[in-house]
């Protein structure tokens, strides 16, 4: 059994992109979100709509 006593608050930030219109984020805008503090947590595609969800642990 695993207890976590961490009680870490994430604030979280959605980038939705229309593959129809814009590009995918590219190399250079994903390494200035991860400089940020932003992970990618999840992708979510709705063609020709994709979401990539991120997170961060919030000061």
């Amino acid at each position: 059994m695993v207890y976590v006593t961490d009680k870490s608050v994430w604030e979280y930030k959605l980038l939705s992109r229309n593959l129809s219109k814009e590009e995918a984020p590219n190399e250079e805008e994903l390494n200035k979100l991860g400089k940020e503090g932003w992970e990618l947590a999840g992708v979510f595609t709705d063609s020709p709509f994709v979401y990539f969800y991120f997170k961060r642990l919030k000061d």
